[in-house]
């Protein structure tokens, strides 16, 4: 055997000359072996010491071979051993196997055993070790599943482990609820009939219509089998039959090769995305609004800035009377005064029946030089007396908007 130390053998043996005649020839093979010459000093060095393998003896003095067995075996798991007796029977052999003896050895007198006993050990030794891989290989899947089955349960997202046949092995809780029935309802049913996809209705079911070749789980789970290779937050759409409603579901679909049982299979995560995709439609749609608006309110502007220019024209010319020009003072200091100075000068002359035509801007100046003809400050002040106008929106330079002095 190829280890990066000497195998450490104890070796209890009444028999003294046989214990030192195994001892030497197990030396010069490479093994470490100390010696016992009865079963209480045996039970004492295994105890204190570090030891690879126990051989020993049955039929020795104060305590037998098999006593010192089932000693060991009432403390722990029995070390890998086996028994050498020049005294033995069938059922000291039997007994001993039922206890956990790896190997029994029937000494000679011709001492043709000592070339069997290294084998032995080697045997022995590499049984013990494929036991306890194997042992903790079972408590690694054990807790694998233990694992699984925390993950499976505590996600919020829709989790199933599916066979080669494409059938579900086990769901979590948000699976089930997709579902519309209990878990054992689910378990070994297709995908498809799981979910109540619109495609296991039509045609012969699951997995055997056109479009199931199209399908973004099946797809995903049979690339997975067929590669051995992953798949993250794949995009698809699913559409389920939901009572006489067909609906459609945005879904994330991730997938995993895992191995349940001895057995390869497909870890599915499916996240339901459908209110997010819709959210992210209308926030999107309000985005655009919103841009429409601010363009609105940039034109608005800048055809208000266009009508303050021919109001400075006609000022220039002395177009303006006294009020026009105490208006045009006051929307000097802020766009939510133009904003209304420029309401007001539109809607004063397209109520005197002024639409004749022309662009904006002339229309605007037109309402301008009407506002000023009919003195609008005093026809203003009428509005605010009989609250029309709210005076927090009038803001006049020399005045306030009754037309007292400040």
């Amino acid at each position: 055997m190829t280890l990066s130390h000497p195998i450490r053998v104890l070796y209890v043996e009444d028999d003294a000359a046989a214990a030192r005649l195994l001892q030497r020839r197990l030396n010069r093979e490479g093994y470490a072996v100390d010696l016992a010459y009865d079963g209480e000093e045996g039970l004492e060095k295994w105890g204190t010491g570090t030891y690879d393998l126990l051989a020993i003896d049955h039929d020795m003095p104060r305590k037998k071979g098999l006593d010192v067995i089932r000693e060991l075996v009432s403390i722990g798991p029995l070390p890998p051993t086996i028994m050498i007796t020049g005294h033995g029977n069938e059922n000291i052999a039997v007994e001993a196997m039922k206890l956990g003896v790896d190997d029994y050895i029937m000494r000679d007198s011709e001492s043709r055993y000592l070339e069997l006993v290294s084998q032995r050990i080697d045997e022995a030794l590499k049984k013990r070790r494929l036991l306890e891989e194997k042992l903790q290989a079972e408590k690694d899947l054990e807790d694998n599943r233990e694992m699984l089955a925390t993950i499976l349960g505590s996600s919020p997202y829709i989790m199933l482990l599916v066979n080669q046949e494409g059938r579900v092995e086990t769901i979590n809780r948000a699976g089930e609820e997709l579902g519309g029935r209990p878990t054992e309802e689910l378990i070994g049913l297709l995908g498809g009939e799981v979910f109540s996809c619109v495609n296991s209705f039509d045609g012969a079911g699951c997995g055997t219509n056109a479009e199931c070749t199209h399908c973004p789980v099946r797809t995903r789970v049979t690339h997975t089998f067929q590669t051995g290779e992953g798949i993250d937050y794949g995009e698809g759409r699913l559409t389920i039959r939901t009572g006489s409603d067909s609906v459609p579901l945005d879904l994330l679909i991730s997938t995993a090769l895992v191995q349940v049982r001895d057995k390869d299979m497909v870890l599915v995560t499916i996240c339901d995305v459908t209110e997010r995709r819709k959210a992210t439609v209308r926030i999107k749609a309000s985005l655009r609004e919103k841009e429409r608006l601010l363009q609105d309110i940039h034109g608005r502007v800048k055809d208000s800035l266009a009508l303050i220019h021919q109001m400075l024209i006609l000022r220039s010319e002395n177009a303006l009377g006294e009020a026009a020009q105490t208006i045009l003072e006051g929307a000097k200091h802020g766009p939510v005064k133009v904003f209304f100075l420029e309401e007001y000068v539109w809607w004063e002359y397209e109520e005197v029946g002024g639409d004749d035509g022309g662009t904006a801007t002339e229309k605007r100046g037109k309402g301008v030089a009407m506002w000023a003809k009919r003195g609008l400050l005093g026809w203003m002040q009428a509005r605010l007396r009989r609250r029309e106008i709210d005076p927090g929106l009038l803001c006049c330079s020399g005045g306030d908007a009754t037309g007292r002095s400040a």
